[in-house]
């Protein structure tokens, strides 16, 4: 089945964290793979000391996805490693730590919707691709 970021349903931005429920372990290495080809703009590596997680990043903002026994988490938030935030936090911390935490703020207000949105678009192919359930559904 062919994936379309059309069909994906949008709805409104509400939470921060997305739990699908798995019955088997998923292959880190074989999503990582189908998540490169279907999401081309995006990029798809493993964190620096981490092979458990995946890091989807574009920009000011990325979506980390990992898998807990049966339970896959999928949380996105402002890109830390991005050279302009570090810049930016950088000339706050001279402010003092009131002015790095301002700035955090503020870039996390400005980009909340672009993460939640790749939160959405990411969780929603990984639920299609593997079949999941969402974990609020199906503890009922």
């Amino acid at each position: 089945m062919e994936y379309s970021r059309i069909s994906c349903p949008h709805q409104p931005i509400k939470s921060r964290n997305m739990k699908l429920l798995a019955k088997e372990q998923i292959d880190l290495e074989e999503l990582k793979g189908t998540l490169e080809r279907e999401f081309t703009d995006y990029k798809v590596k493993y964190p620096l000391f981490s092979k458990k997680m995946l890091r989807v990043s574009k920009g000011l903002s990325w979506v980390g996805v990992f898998q807990k026994k049966d339970v896959v988490k999928i949380s996105g938030g402002p890109n830390i490693g991005n050279v302009w935030l570090i810049l930016a936090i950088a000339i706050g911390a001279v402010l003092g730590v009131i002015g790095a935490l301002l700035v955090v703020g503020i870039v996390w207000l400005a980009k909340k919707k672009e993460f939640t949105r790749m939160e959405q678009e990411v969780g929603h192919y990984i639920k299609e691709k593997y079949a999941l359930q969402d974990g609020a559904i199906a503890k009922v």
